[in-house]
């Protein structure tokens, strides 16, 4: 129906998309660790579109832990070697 609303209409992100963003923000910050709390608020847009909830942000964090691109302490956050790595080789 087209008077439907879409995904793109709402604001939804693809869960690969959070982690992007995540990771961006990790990288940015580089060598420094982001308390999760604080990665928490940076997504807490005052647009309800585009906020991404804490649950999805900390999935994101665990995600990217997975694949070897964040190391988690305590509530902190922060990129691999890796990461970091192949930022600066990306360009």
């Amino acid at each position: 129906m087209p008077d439907q609303p879409t995904a793109d209409d709402l604001g939804v992100v693809e869960h690969d998309e959070v982690a992007r963003l995540i990771l961006t923000v990790l990288l940015d910050r580089h060598p420094a660790l982001v308390a999760l709390e604080e990665l928490v608020r940076y997504f807490d847009y005052e647009q309800p579109a585009n906020r991404i909830a804490a649950m999805f942000v900390r999935e994101g964090v665990d995600e990217l832990r997975r694949m070897g691109l964040a190391h988690q302490l305590d509530g902190f956050a922060f990129a691999t070697y890796s990461a970091v790595r192949a930022s600066e080789l990306g360009g």
